[in-house]
């Protein structure tokens, strides 16, 4: 993650409503995000075969390091349409430093691997058949949340940044994982 080249928001639940980010793309609503997936860390489900409705706190359980001493965690879920079209379902935020208390940051050490839970927040959306669920993980959503310098010095006042390289596991050890609250039809 490069905190000079960060993945841009593009559309979902914020309150911008001006355009912004790359040639002015519109700031909130129904946007397609396959344009960026690029740069993201992407799981897609084999196609749902009935209508999936999915209503209540979603989360994510990142098991993840990196090189730099802070760094952030955004995880989307989007429903990904027949014509490959990807709409933001839910997202969230989880920055390194707050991974245990929202109000005391502690640093990470370089290298190590944590389990971070990511709240996705609530939602209530229903899968259509033939659809497909992906998950993406990325370090940034900018500028919906604050760039994140993967320094010591807090990232809104950081003076410097450094080039992170971040890594999220999905093994027997480390299961990352996204809870979604199916209720059954």
């Amino acid at each position: 993650y490069d905190p000079m080249n960060p993945t841009p928001t593009r559309g979902g639940n914020t309150l911008y409503s001006f355009p912004y980010g790359p040639n002015g793309a519109p700031g909130a609503g129904p946007l397609d995000q396959s344009p960026i997936e690029k740069t993201m860390l992407t799981f897609t489900s084999d196609k749902v075969t009935k209508d999936t409705e999915c209503t209540g706190p979603v989360k994510a359980v990142l098991y993840a390091s990196s090189s730099a001493v802070d760094t952030d965690w955004v995880v989307r879920v989007t429903d990904v349409g027949p014509d490959g079209k990807a709409i933001t379902v839910v997202d969230g935020i989880q920055r390194a430093r707050f991974r245990t208390s929202g109000t005391r940051p502690t640093l990470i050490e370089p290298g190590k691997i944590y389990e971070y839970e990511v709240d996705l927040w609530a939602t209530s959306y229903v899968f259509k058949k033939g659809h497909r669920i992906r998950v993406s993980v990325c370090s940034s959503s900018f500028p919906r949340w604050s760039r994140n310098m993967n320094v010591a010095e807090a990232p809104e006042y950081a003076t410097t940044h450094v080039v992170a390289d971040n890594t999220i596991y999905v093994d027997a050890k480390h299961p990352s994982h996204v809870i979604l609250p199916i209720i059954p039809r």
